[in-house]
């Protein structure tokens, strides 16, 4: 996939993450895994339906989302 079409697709996401009340910068896997985690029922019920949906591509998409979206805010919000 091209980094335009890559850049886009993020873009999409992020902004239906913010139409949805995410936090800033959090994608919707992101977020799904952060709702699971504060056993939220949304969390519940996308986590594993995004999870489902990358399984093809990526284990535990979710959680290394979140991960990584936690790592850059830190770095680049001290």
């Amino acid at each position: 996939m091209s980094n335009y079409l890559f850049n886009i697709l993020v873009a999409i996401d992020l902004l239906l993450a913010a139409v949805c009340g995410c936090r800033r910068n959090e994608t919707l896997s992101a977020a799904a895994y952060s709702l699971e985690k504060d056993a939220k029922w949304m969390g519940r019920f996308w986590r594993p339906a995004i999870d489902l949906a990358f399984s093809f591509r990526q284990y535990e998409h979710c959680r290394i989302q979140y991960e990584f979206e936690t790592r850059w805010n830190r770095t680049f919000n001290e």
